[in-house]
């Protein structure tokens, strides 16, 4: 829709699957009482362009021919605001594009794919990655990275690696792995002396 607001209620999902809820400058208001609001599974890729529209110009008599623009992407998009309302359901946001102008607000029990959701102001109720998880994951990505390219290098030529010094230079990560369980326990029925059944 080229211009007003996009209200949409549904008491359970809205699955906007290939296709598009575009408001190319105004708001979008979206409510599922009792279902998922998903975005759809399309591609951001995909464009449509449509018909040019002929109509008659009520004032001057003259017929006027408008082309559209073209609308590329698929899934949900707002010009202004968009709110996404579902008390009982989860907003899915992983395959399409979810794109806001202005502000976004959403209430949802959760938020899946909040990492391509795109925002142009203030985003409520759209969770992130806490920082320290992925500055923890940088640093075993830069340590593994520094392994391989050590053991690549000892296996080219290690001789000369470790005279000129560099293998007592390197210092090596540790990784440290806990096993909490293998599965289910199986209970010990045997008793000492006697011969135990077969299982």
């Amino acid at each position: 829709r080229r211009s007003g607001d996009v209200n949409i209620f549904v008491d359970q999902d809205l699955l906007v699957n290939s296709t598009r809820v575009f408001s190319e400058k105004d708001d979008l208001l979206i409510w599922s009482s009792n279902g998922n609001i998903d975005a759809g599974r399309g591609a951001s890729t995909v464009a449509s362009l449509p018909p040019p529209v002929t109509r008659l110009d009520p004032e001057s008599g003259l017929l006027i021919t408008e082309f559209p623009p073209a609308v590329t992407g698929s899934g949900l998009k707002a010009g202004g605001n968009a709110f996404l309302f579902t008390p009982r359901g989860l907003v899915n946001a992983f395959d399409a594009d979810l794109t806001v102008g202005s502000d976004l607000t959403i209430a949802a029990n959760q938020v899946l794919g909040a990492d391509t959701i795109q925002v142009g102001g203030t985003a409520v109720g759209v969770p992130t990655a806490p920082a320290s998880v992925a500055v923890g994951l940088t640093n075993v990505a830069n340590e593994t990275t520094g392994a391989a390219s050590m053991a690549e290098d000892a296996s080219l030529g290690g001789d000369d690696l470790a005279e000129e010094g560099g293998l007592d230079e390197v210092a090596l990560g540790m990784l440290m792995v806990e096993i909490l369980a293998f599965g289910e326990e199986v209970e010990n029925t045997c008793v000492p002396g006697e011969e135990c059944p077969a299982e």
